[in-house]
Formats: C-alpha cells, sequence, structure tokens
C-alpha cells in the first residue's frame, strides 16, 4: 500500500469513527487544516533534529492559581522532587496588577510588563477602536482568536518566544490548555499548533489551530461536560470534565487531558516548544474558596483543592517521566510555575453577582455588587472592574466626577488604598491618594509599602484604570477564592527551572512572571552535554 494511500484510509476510518459536527479549526489566516502527522514521523519519534549539544527543546508548565506552600500542605511528591533538581526562586512572583491568567500567559512569552502588551487586565479597553468602534471596552476572556491575533500584531514579532525558539533550534511550538485564551496567549500568533477545547451540547472536543492528526481523531480526547459533581448551587459550578478528571478512565479530562495531549505530541512531533497551561487548581480554587484551608462553603462533592493538586502533581511526574524515557533531559529547558496565587475571600463582598459594572462589546451585562451600585450611582463611573481589587475607569478624570466616587470607595470594608492614574512628562504611572491602614496586619502593610506602587504601575498606560482601590487579606468581590490584585498570597507563586548545565539551587532574589523568557534565553547557548 502507498504512503499517500495509507494517509487516505487513515483519514476516511477517522470520519467514519467520529460522526459529529467537529468544531472549527482555524489557523491565522482562517484557512488551514488540521496537522496530519506523517506516517513517516513514527510513535517514539524523538526529534528530527540531530543533538548539538545545547538544549533545543523548551517546555513551560503552568499551574493555573498555585501557591507555593501547596506543595508542602498537599504533600505534592513530584514537585518536591523537581525542587531538588531545579533552581528554585524561592522568592517568585506575578510582579503585576492584574494578576489574570489572561494577562500571566501572555507576558511569559512576551517576557513583556501588562503595560507594554495590548491589554492589561481582564478587561480590555479599547479607547482607540482596534477592534471597532472606540472607546469600548471588552471582556479580555471572551475575545475571539481573530481579536487575540489582531491586537498581538502590536508586539515586536522578534520578542516573542516562540518564534525565537523555530529560529535559534528549529522544530515546532505548541501551546496546550483547557482555556481556549490561555493557549492562544501562551503560544501567542507565532505558535505552530494550539490545542484547546471547544464544548458543544455537553461534550468537549479539541479545538485550536494546526491540531496534531492523533489529538484530533482519538476519541480518547473527547470529553463529557455536563455532570455539575453536586456544585450546582455554589458560584461557579463544574461543567463535566473540563477541569476535572471525572471518572470515566478512558476519557479523563482536566489536567490529565493536557498532560495527554502532550505525550501525544512529544510521541509524534518535531517540537522544540511545549507551552502547557492546567487549570484544574485554579477552578475549583475560584468555586470552593479552599485556597487558606478553610471550606466555606462545605460542598458535598468529590472534588477539592487538595485533590486537584495532587492530580496536578501527578500531571508533573507524568511528563517529568516521559522527558526521560525519551532521553530529552539533557536537551531541555524546563521552567514550571504559575500564572497568580490566589486567596479565599474570606470577606466576600460580591455575593454570586457580576465582578464588573458597566457593558462589554462582547458579554451581557449582569448585576453588581450592592457595594459596587453605592459608588457606580454616582454616573461618573465608565466602567469598573472587582475581583480582589477594584479598578474604575471614570467619564472624565475632573476632581468634581472623582470626588463623588472616592467618598463612597472609602466607606468599602477592606480598601486599604487608593491609587490614582496620572501623566507626568509624557509617562503615565499611579500615584496614592488614600491610605486605610488601620485595620491591616503588620506584614500587610510592609508588603503592601514594598511592593504595591511597582505593581500597579507595571499596568500603568493611558488605556488603565483611572482609580485603583486595593483591598486587605481576604477582602475580594469575584468569586470565593480571588485573585487579581496586589496581596502577598496573590501575588508569590511558584518557579522552578531545571536545564542541562544548570546546578540546583535556592535563588533569594525577587523575580517575577517577566523574568521567566529572559531566563530562558539565558541558558539556550548552554552547553549541556
Amino acid at each position: 500500500m502507498s504512503k499517500l494511500v495509507l494517509v487516505l484510509f487513515l483519514v476516511l476510518m477517522a470520519s467514519c469513527a467520529h460522526p459529529r459536527s467537529k468544531p472549527s479549526v482555524k489557523t491565522v489566516s482562517e484557512a488551514d487544516a488540521p496537522q496530519v502527522t506523517s506516517p513517516e514521523n513514527p510513535p517514539g519519534a524523538v526529534s528530527l533534529r540531530p543533538f548539538k549539544g545545547k538544549p533545543d527543546h523548551v517546555m513551560i508548565l503552568v499551574f493555573d492559581s498555585m501557591r507555593p506552600d501547596y506543595i508542602e500542605r498537599f504533600n505534592l511528591k513530584n514537585f518536591k522532587a523537581l525542587q531538588k533538581k531545579s533552581v528554585t526562586y524561592k522568592n517568585a512572583i506575578v510582579g503585576y496588577m492584574g494578576a489574570e491568567t489572561v494577562v500571566s500567559h501572555l507576558v511569559i512569552p512576551s517576557g513583556q510588563e501588562p503595560k507594554n502588551l495590548p491589554w492589561q487586565d481582564d478587561v480590555f479597553y479599547d479607547r482607540k477602536g482596534t477592534l471597532g468602534a472606540a472607546d469600548r471596552f471588552y471582556s479580555t476572556g471572551n475575545l475571539s482568536r481573530s481579536q487575540l491575533w489582531k491586537l498581538m500584531q502590536s508586539i515586536p514579532a522578534e520578542s516573542l518566544l516562540p518564534g525565537e525558539l523555530r529560529r535559534t533550534v528549529g522544530g515546532k511550538v505548541f501551546s496546550v490548555a483547557q482555556k481556549p485564551y490561555a493557549a492562544l496567549a501562551m503560544g501567542t500568533h507565532q505558535a505552530d499548533s494550539i490545542v484547546t477545547m471547544k464544548k458543544v451540547n455537553g461534550k468537549c472536543f479539541p479545538d485550536g489551530i494546526k491540531i496534531p492528526f492523533g489529538i484530533w481523531t482519538q476519541k480518547r480526547f473527547e470529553l463529557e461536560c455536563s455532570e455539575k459533581y453536586g456544585t450546582e448551587k455554589t458560584y461557579y459550578p463544574l461543567d463535566g470534565n473540563r477541569f476535572v478528571p471525572g471518572n470515566d478512565p478512558e476519557h479523563q479530562g482536566g489536567d490529565v487531558w493536557v498532560a495527554d495531549v502532550a505525550l501525544e505530541i512529544m510521541a509524534h512531533e518535531d517540537w522544540s516548544g511545549l507551552f502547557l497551561s492546567f487549570g484544574g487548581m485554579d477552578k475549583i480554587g475560584h468555586m470552593l474558596g479552599q485556597e487558606d484551608g478553610r471550606d466555606p462553603t462545605h460542598t458535598k462533592t468529590e472534588w477539592s483543592l487538595e485533590k486537584i493538586s495532587q492530580t496536578a502533581d501527578a500531571q508533573l511526574g507524568k511528563i517529568m517521566k516521559e522527558l526521560e524515557t525519551r532521553d530529552l533531559l539533557k536537551r531541555t529547558i524546563l521552567v514550571v510555575t504559575a500564572d497568580h496565587g490566589g486567596q479565599e475571600d474570606v470577606h466576600y463582598l460580591g455575593n454570586g453577582t457580576s465582578g464588573k459594572w458597566g457593558s462589554t462589546a462582547n458579554e451581557k451585562p449582569e448585576i453588581p455588587s450592592e457595594w459596587v451600585k453605592k459608588y457606580a450611582q454616582a454616573e461618573h463611573i465608565k466602567f469598573s472592574l472587582q475581583d480582589s481589587a477594584i479598578r474604575i475607569w471614570l467619564k472624565e478624570p475632573a476632581a468634581s466626577h472623582q470626588e463623588p466616587v472616592l467618598s463612597e470607595l472609602k466607606k468599602i470594608p477592606g480598601v486599604a488604598s487608593i491609587y490614582q492614574l496620572e501623566q507626568k512628562n509624557s509617562q503615565w504611572g499611579y500615584a496614592k491618594i488614600a491610605t486605610q491602614f488601620e485595620h491591616q496586619s503588620h506584614r500587610y502593610i510592609n508588603w503592601a509599602n514594598e511592593h504595591d506602587l511597582r505593581l500597579i504601575n507595571a499596568m500603568a498606560t493611558e488605556n488603565a484604570p483611572n482609580l485603583v482601590a486595593l483591598l486587605g487579606d481576604g477582602v475580594g468581590f469575584d468569586l470565593l477564592g480571588d485573585h487579581g490584585g496586589t496581596q502577598e498570597k496573590v501575588q508569590r507563586i511558584p518557579l522552578f527551572m531545571m536545564a542541562p548545565a544548570l546546578t540546583p539551587a535556592v535563588e533569594a532574589k525577587e523575580v517575577g512572571l517577566k523574568d521567566v523568557k529572559g531566563l530562558i534565553e539565558s541558558r539556550l547557548s548552554v552547553s549541556g552535554g
């Protein structure tokens, strides 16, 4: 049987085995079909490139919403084992506001602070009308692929890690995540392949850009995505096995799905970059609020933050074993980190309402918290975003518009400080205009004095909010498990790096996610043996 006939036969059999409506698969040009793995690159192929003694594979594992203390607290054995083999940055932090998934997954491959990127938060203020009419707001996580790509065009192409890897070491770059916007942002518009999920009629299927043939056709990667697992009454219920493994051993979802996609790519593709985002901890943390050891919802479900963390740990172990089996450790730079931390909102001011006030161009408006209504009813607000910090865009920055809003902001329980956006000598930055530290701990005050202004200024642009109110520890609006602001628990993240010829050590210096790209680049030219 000729090779061409064999390929056609495999495609025909795959289509017959999948009598479903396939999600659309589009590339940047909206024209390419899924990438079909060549039969000439059989299972077990490590790389088509000869090893030249220097690292030629980069793997980035982002565990969404993971805090460093989970490693000991939940006895995550594979994370502990990796620490012993890596440089551990014990004082790693996110390094900016907003501490959000959709922001961090672009910071990592670009090496830039949010102020230098097209979006800075969970809300994108399109002041100039890049995506349509000017002066509109968008939910960043709900932007379409084409909208994300259009915004990313403003980033210099030479500054993005996927393109750099192809230029320097060859091979393809893959980005994989349950959350579409995480995979799209981390892979950027330069990745060769993006693999994520699409939900259709209670089922989840592989979706993305140039999906490898083995992932597209295997029924193993189809998931049940409707079961609530007893979480119906929470503010953020589960949708089947998109973020948890589930109980079907043949179709495990969540972080297991991400790891299995990665193993399929490692088995069949000539990869130089493999960027993976695991969303399980973020989902369970938001839903159950167990970040700080309590169980505020007492939801009767089989899932917990501890269990989902141990699931993530098992996936790390599985990937490490695969690297070792394929003899790739001597040629791989491995970075393990998180996109942000998290906290339980012990003082939860959202009460299950929307974290936004105002209209976005790509979301239906929802009812905001009663606390938000108090300062929004002053009718001077254009838009506001609330989670573990409050961001407010004013209709006019004049004092007459600002003062009524400030008056109400200062009454909100837990508001510790308020900052105002200013422009001086063509530079945007924030200045503190109110401090209410009376009920904050010494640790909070010390952290705030050292970090807050720097973290907020990292997002300071002409599109940034006019006012930012920073909240105390354990105070927030969005969900029971929260992030976005400057609190220490929100900002602290794990960061490990293992690479050929890199001596394991513990680094005390404070590094942020914008430094990850530079750390990788520093090892690409180092001989690995």
